[in-house]
Protein backbone atom coordinates (compact mmCIF):
# COMPACT_ATOMS: atom_id res chain seq x y z
CA UNK A 1 0.00 0.00 0.00
CA UNK A 2 3.01 2.20 -0.08
CA UNK A 3 2.28 5.48 -1.95
CA UNK A 4 5.52 6.69 -4.17
CA UNK A 5 3.50 10.10 -5.34
CA UNK A 6 2.52 13.00 -2.62
CA UNK A 7 -0.70 12.87 -4.57
CA UNK A 8 -3.23 10.38 -5.74
CA UNK A 9 -6.38 9.86 -7.86
CA UNK A 10 -8.80 7.09 -7.17
CA UNK A 11 -11.00 6.94 -10.01
CA UNK A 12 -13.74 4.58 -10.30
CA UNK A 13 -17.44 4.00 -11.30
CA UNK A 14 -19.66 5.51 -8.46
CA UNK A 15 -20.65 3.10 -5.67
CA UNK A 16 -18.19 0.89 -5.88
CA UNK A 17 -15.95 1.70 -2.84
CA UNK A 18 -13.78 4.02 -3.69
CA UNK A 19 -14.40 6.23 -0.08
CA UNK A 20 -13.94 2.78 1.52
CA UNK A 21 -10.56 2.44 -0.50
CA UNK A 22 -9.25 6.02 0.21
CA UNK A 23 -9.94 5.99 4.07
CA UNK A 24 -7.98 2.50 4.14
CA UNK A 25 -5.48 3.79 2.58
CA UNK A 26 -4.97 7.34 4.59
CA UNK A 27 -5.55 4.76 7.16
CA UNK A 28 -2.78 2.73 6.24
CA UNK A 29 -0.30 5.57 5.88
CA UNK A 30 -0.79 6.80 9.13
CA UNK A 31 -0.56 3.61 10.78
CA UNK A 32 2.29 3.53 13.39
CA UNK A 33 3.12 0.22 12.66
CA UNK A 34 2.48 -0.51 8.58
CA UNK A 35 3.59 3.04 7.74
CA UNK A 36 1.87 2.64 4.97
CA UNK A 37 3.44 -0.68 3.55
CA UNK A 38 0.29 -2.93 4.55
CA UNK A 39 -3.11 -2.36 5.37
CA UNK A 40 -3.05 -0.60 8.99
CA UNK A 41 -3.25 -2.27 12.35
CA UNK A 42 -6.28 -1.00 13.70
CA UNK A 43 -4.21 -1.16 17.55
CA UNK A 44 -1.99 1.52 17.25
CA UNK A 45 -2.65 4.72 19.00
CA UNK A 46 -2.99 6.65 15.26
CA UNK A 47 -5.31 3.96 14.63
CA UNK A 48 -7.38 4.69 17.29
CA UNK A 49 -7.08 7.91 16.35
CA UNK A 50 -8.51 7.49 13.36
CA UNK A 51 -11.02 5.41 13.86
CA UNK A 52 -12.42 8.30 16.22
CA UNK A 53 -11.70 11.06 13.02
CA UNK A 54 -9.71 12.79 15.26
CA UNK A 55 -6.19 12.07 13.90
CA UNK A 56 -4.23 15.47 14.40
CA UNK A 57 -2.26 14.33 11.04
CA UNK A 58 -5.39 13.54 8.58
CA UNK A 59 -8.03 16.38 6.94
CA UNK A 60 -11.27 14.99 5.08
CA UNK A 61 -12.50 17.51 3.06
CA UNK A 62 -15.94 17.21 0.87
CA UNK A 63 -19.23 19.05 0.47
CA UNK A 64 -20.12 20.86 3.70
CA UNK A 65 -23.52 20.89 5.60
CA UNK A 66 -24.61 24.67 4.78
CA UNK A 67 -25.95 25.57 8.39
CA UNK A 68 -27.26 29.23 7.14
CA UNK A 69 -29.91 30.18 9.39
CA UNK A 70 -33.72 30.53 8.39
CA UNK A 71 -36.55 32.58 9.77
CA UNK A 72 -36.78 31.48 13.45
CA UNK A 73 -33.24 30.67 13.79
CA UNK A 74 -33.86 27.54 12.74
CA UNK A 75 -30.67 26.09 10.44
CA UNK A 76 -31.93 24.76 6.82
CA UNK A 77 -29.02 21.92 7.12
CA UNK A 78 -29.66 22.03 2.99
CA UNK A 79 -26.14 20.14 1.54
CA UNK A 80 -24.11 21.65 -0.60
CA UNK A 81 -22.31 19.88 -3.59
CA UNK A 82 -19.16 21.74 -3.64
CA UNK A 83 -15.45 21.73 -1.98
CA UNK A 84 -15.60 25.48 -1.70
CA UNK A 85 -12.42 27.71 -1.66
CA UNK A 86 -12.79 28.38 2.08
CA UNK A 87 -12.06 24.78 2.73
CA UNK A 88 -8.94 24.32 0.88
CA UNK A 89 -7.65 28.15 2.40
CA UNK A 90 -8.07 26.11 5.42
CA UNK A 91 -5.01 23.74 5.00
CA UNK A 92 -2.86 26.39 4.65
CA UNK A 93 -2.00 25.99 8.07
CA UNK A 94 -1.94 22.16 8.13
CA UNK A 95 0.50 21.86 5.36
CA UNK A 96 2.76 24.08 6.27
CA UNK A 97 2.97 22.63 10.07
CA UNK A 98 5.04 19.81 10.69
CA UNK A 99 2.96 16.46 11.51
CA UNK A 100 2.56 15.95 15.28
CA UNK A 101 3.69 12.46 15.21
CA UNK A 102 6.70 12.82 13.24
CA UNK A 103 5.62 10.47 10.15
CA UNK A 104 2.87 11.71 7.42
CA UNK A 105 0.32 14.20 6.98
CA UNK A 106 -2.74 13.28 4.48
CA UNK A 107 -6.13 15.29 2.78
CA UNK A 108 -8.95 13.40 1.61
CA UNK A 109 -10.60 15.09 -0.79
CA UNK A 110 -14.00 13.04 -1.03
CA UNK A 111 -15.30 13.70 -4.05
CA UNK A 112 -12.68 15.61 -5.20
CA UNK A 113 -14.38 16.50 -8.66
CA UNK A 114 -16.95 18.93 -6.86
CA UNK A 115 -14.59 21.37 -6.56
CA UNK A 116 -15.30 24.46 -8.36
CA UNK A 117 -12.83 26.01 -10.46
CA UNK A 118 -11.25 28.24 -7.65
CA UNK A 119 -11.11 25.62 -5.14
CA UNK A 120 -9.41 23.59 -8.08
CA UNK A 121 -7.26 26.23 -8.49
CA UNK A 122 -5.73 26.82 -4.92
CA UNK A 123 -5.27 23.23 -4.65
CA UNK A 124 -2.95 23.10 -7.51
CA UNK A 125 -0.76 25.82 -6.27
CA UNK A 126 -0.40 23.34 -3.51
CA UNK A 127 0.25 20.11 -5.37
CA UNK A 128 3.12 22.63 -6.98
CA UNK A 129 4.78 22.69 -4.46
CA UNK A 130 4.69 19.52 -1.94
CA UNK A 131 6.25 19.78 1.46
CA UNK A 132 7.82 16.60 3.40
CA UNK A 133 5.51 13.82 3.68
CA UNK A 134 1.93 15.50 3.11
CA UNK A 135 -0.13 13.33 1.06
CA UNK A 136 -3.33 13.84 -1.38
CA UNK A 137 -5.79 11.27 -1.93
CA UNK A 138 -8.42 12.36 -4.38
CA UNK A 139 -11.11 10.07 -4.95
CA UNK A 140 -13.39 10.89 -7.72
CA UNK A 141 -15.79 9.10 -10.02
CA UNK A 142 -15.39 11.42 -12.64
CA UNK A 143 -11.47 12.10 -12.91
CA UNK A 144 -12.39 13.68 -16.25
CA UNK A 145 -14.16 16.85 -14.60
CA UNK A 146 -10.86 17.60 -12.78
CA UNK A 147 -8.61 20.11 -14.30
CA UNK A 148 -5.56 18.68 -16.44
CA UNK A 149 -3.19 20.73 -14.30
CA UNK A 150 -4.48 18.56 -11.25
CA UNK A 151 -4.35 15.57 -13.11
CA UNK A 152 -0.84 15.51 -14.23
CA UNK A 153 0.37 16.37 -10.62
CA UNK A 154 -1.41 12.66 -9.76
CA UNK A 155 -0.57 9.39 -9.15
CA UNK A 156 -3.70 7.85 -11.04
CA UNK A 157 -5.15 4.53 -10.00
CA UNK A 158 -8.44 3.51 -11.94
CA UNK A 159 -10.78 0.57 -9.84
CA UNK A 160 -13.02 -1.73 -12.05
CA UNK A 161 -16.60 -2.25 -10.79
CA UNK A 162 -17.13 -5.87 -9.50
CA UNK A 163 -18.79 -8.28 -11.87
CA UNK A 164 -22.95 -8.81 -11.16
CA UNK A 165 -22.71 -12.15 -9.69
CA UNK A 166 -20.01 -10.90 -7.35
CA UNK A 167 -22.24 -7.52 -6.42
CA UNK A 168 -25.84 -9.74 -6.26
CA UNK A 169 -23.62 -12.07 -4.02
CA UNK A 170 -22.58 -9.61 -1.49
CA UNK A 171 -25.84 -7.67 -1.54
CA UNK A 172 -27.24 -11.10 -0.48
CA UNK A 173 -24.98 -11.83 2.52
CA UNK A 174 -24.61 -7.87 4.16
CA UNK A 175 -28.97 -7.51 3.67
CA UNK A 176 -29.97 -10.70 5.00
CA UNK A 177 -32.60 -13.35 3.37
CA UNK A 178 -34.92 -11.10 2.07
CA UNK A 179 -33.20 -9.72 -0.78
CA UNK A 180 -33.43 -13.55 -2.50
CA UNK A 181 -37.34 -13.53 -2.29
CA UNK A 182 -39.10 -13.08 -5.41
CA UNK A 183 -39.93 -8.97 -6.43
CA UNK A 184 -43.28 -7.91 -7.48
CA UNK A 185 -42.13 -6.05 -10.16
CA UNK A 186 -40.98 -8.74 -12.55
CA UNK A 187 -40.95 -12.67 -12.74
CA UNK A 188 -38.06 -14.45 -11.29
CA UNK A 189 -36.51 -10.85 -10.08
CA UNK A 190 -35.75 -10.79 -6.55
CA UNK A 191 -34.77 -7.98 -4.93
CA UNK A 192 -31.07 -7.38 -4.65
CA UNK A 193 -31.28 -8.08 -9.04
CA UNK A 194 -33.90 -5.12 -9.01
CA UNK A 195 -32.10 -2.78 -6.51
CA UNK A 196 -28.92 -3.20 -8.83
CA UNK A 197 -30.72 -2.50 -11.72
CA UNK A 198 -32.33 0.72 -10.31
CA UNK A 199 -28.82 1.78 -9.20
CA UNK A 200 -27.20 2.02 -12.38
CA UNK A 201 -25.35 -1.16 -11.16
CA UNK A 202 -24.05 1.26 -7.99
CA UNK A 203 -23.06 -1.32 -5.30
CA UNK A 204 -23.49 1.16 -2.45
CA UNK A 205 -26.34 2.44 -4.41
CA UNK A 206 -28.20 -0.79 -4.44
CA UNK A 207 -27.56 -1.49 -0.89
CA UNK A 208 -29.44 1.43 0.09
CA UNK A 209 -32.09 0.73 -1.74
CA UNK A 210 -32.38 -2.74 0.23
CA UNK A 211 -33.40 -0.98 3.38
CA UNK A 212 -36.28 -1.15 4.66
CA UNK A 213 -39.03 0.56 2.68
CA UNK A 214 -36.78 2.42 0.37
CA UNK A 215 -37.17 0.15 -2.70
CA UNK A 216 -40.81 1.15 -2.58
CA UNK A 217 -40.18 4.50 -2.37
CA UNK A 218 -38.24 4.31 -5.42
CA UNK A 219 -39.99 2.44 -7.21
CA UNK A 220 -42.88 5.13 -6.49
CA UNK A 221 -40.62 7.09 -7.81
CA UNK A 222 -39.96 5.80 -11.12
CA UNK A 223 -43.49 5.37 -11.41
CA UNK A 224 -44.09 9.42 -11.33
CA UNK A 225 -41.37 9.42 -14.10
CA UNK A 226 -42.63 6.91 -16.07
CA UNK A 227 -45.97 8.91 -16.49
CA UNK A 228 -44.75 11.61 -18.08
CA UNK A 229 -45.45 13.17 -20.54
CA UNK A 230 -49.44 12.07 -20.36
CA UNK A 231 -49.17 13.17 -16.48
CA UNK A 232 -48.82 16.61 -15.65
CA UNK A 233 -45.77 18.40 -14.59
CA UNK A 234 -47.10 20.23 -12.03
CA UNK A 235 -48.40 17.02 -10.29
CA UNK A 236 -45.56 14.76 -10.52
CA UNK A 237 -43.11 17.72 -9.57
CA UNK A 238 -45.59 17.99 -6.02
CA UNK A 239 -44.51 14.56 -5.28
CA UNK A 240 -41.19 14.44 -6.95
CA UNK A 241 -40.12 17.45 -5.24
CA UNK A 242 -40.22 15.92 -1.42
CA UNK A 243 -38.01 13.46 -1.90
CA UNK A 244 -33.43 14.61 -2.16
CA UNK A 245 -33.25 16.44 -5.85
CA UNK A 246 -29.82 13.77 -6.72
CA UNK A 247 -32.46 10.97 -6.23
CA UNK A 248 -35.02 11.63 -8.61
CA UNK A 249 -32.34 13.58 -11.21
CA UNK A 250 -30.16 10.47 -11.27
CA UNK A 251 -33.39 8.73 -11.86
CA UNK A 252 -34.73 10.84 -14.38
CA UNK A 253 -31.34 11.04 -16.64
CA UNK A 254 -30.97 7.05 -16.13
CA UNK A 255 -34.24 6.78 -17.44
CA UNK A 256 -33.51 8.84 -20.28
CA UNK A 257 -30.56 6.83 -21.31
CA UNK A 258 -32.84 3.35 -21.49
CA UNK A 259 -35.45 5.51 -23.55
CA UNK A 260 -32.30 6.10 -25.81
CA UNK A 261 -31.52 2.66 -25.61
CA UNK A 262 -34.88 1.13 -26.44
CA UNK A 263 -35.15 4.04 -29.53
CA UNK A 264 -32.19 2.19 -31.31
CA UNK A 265 -33.37 -1.10 -30.88
CA UNK A 266 -31.57 -2.21 -27.55
CA UNK A 267 -32.37 -3.45 -24.22
CA UNK A 268 -33.26 -1.07 -22.00
CA UNK A 269 -30.12 -0.97 -19.13
CA UNK A 270 -31.64 0.78 -15.63
CA UNK A 271 -35.65 -0.08 -15.94
CA UNK A 272 -35.52 -3.20 -17.87
CA UNK A 273 -38.98 -4.24 -16.22
CA UNK A 274 -40.77 -1.01 -17.92
CA UNK A 275 -39.69 -1.71 -21.62
CA UNK A 276 -43.48 -1.63 -22.56
CA UNK A 277 -43.53 1.89 -21.01
CA UNK A 278 -40.58 2.81 -22.57
CA UNK A 279 -41.48 1.37 -26.31
CA UNK A 280 -44.66 3.44 -25.97
CA UNK A 281 -42.60 7.02 -25.01
CA UNK A 282 -40.26 5.89 -28.17
CA UNK A 283 -43.42 6.56 -30.55
CA UNK A 284 -43.74 9.82 -29.49
CA UNK A 285 -40.29 10.79 -29.93
CA UNK A 286 -36.97 10.02 -32.01
CA UNK A 287 -33.52 9.10 -30.95
CA UNK A 288 -31.79 12.49 -31.88
CA UNK A 289 -34.51 14.72 -29.66
CA UNK A 290 -33.75 12.36 -26.68
CA UNK A 291 -30.01 12.78 -27.02
CA UNK A 292 -31.01 16.42 -27.21
CA UNK A 293 -32.66 16.19 -24.18
CA UNK A 294 -30.45 14.05 -22.54
CA UNK A 295 -27.00 16.18 -23.21
CA UNK A 296 -29.12 18.89 -21.33
CA UNK A 297 -29.72 17.04 -18.48
CA UNK A 298 -26.27 17.01 -18.20
CA UNK A 299 -26.08 20.56 -18.37
CA UNK A 300 -28.87 20.89 -15.60
CA UNK A 301 -26.59 19.06 -13.44
CA UNK A 302 -25.29 22.22 -12.14
CA UNK A 303 -27.86 23.51 -10.86
CA UNK A 304 -28.32 20.58 -7.90
CA UNK A 305 -25.53 22.58 -6.23
CA UNK A 306 -27.54 25.83 -6.33
CA UNK A 307 -29.69 26.59 -3.26
CA UNK A 308 -32.82 26.77 -5.12
CA UNK A 309 -36.31 26.09 -4.71
CA UNK A 310 -36.74 22.39 -4.59
CA UNK A 311 -40.05 22.41 -6.20
CA UNK A 312 -39.05 25.24 -8.80
CA UNK A 313 -35.74 22.96 -9.27
CA UNK A 314 -38.00 20.10 -10.32
CA UNK A 315 -40.60 21.59 -11.79
CA UNK A 316 -37.50 23.28 -14.54
CA UNK A 317 -36.09 20.08 -15.20
CA UNK A 318 -39.22 18.00 -16.04
CA UNK A 319 -40.39 20.40 -18.68
CA UNK A 320 -36.78 20.04 -19.96
CA UNK A 321 -37.57 16.66 -20.51
CA UNK A 322 -40.68 16.97 -21.72
CA UNK A 323 -39.17 18.88 -24.43
CA UNK A 324 -38.45 15.35 -26.24
CA UNK A 325 -41.76 14.78 -27.06
CA UNK A 326 -44.96 15.79 -28.91
CA UNK A 327 -47.82 17.31 -27.33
Amino acid sequence: MQVPASAVIISGPPGIGKSDLGMALAAAMLCERSLGQKPACGECPACHWFSQSNHPDFRLLSPLLDDTKAEGGKARGEAAYEIKIAQIRELSEFVTTGAHRGGKRIVLLDPADVMNAISANALLKTLEEPTPNMHFVLVSARADRLPATVRSRCLRFSVRAPSSSTILEWLTTVAGNGVSQSSGSGRGTTPAELALRAAGGSPSAARRLLEPGQLAVYETMVAQLASLPHAGVLQVADRLSALEPRLWFDALRRWTLDLALVCSGNRARSFLEHTARLEKLCRLSNLGRIAAVSQRLDRQSAMLSRPLNARLLCETILFEYLGAFDH
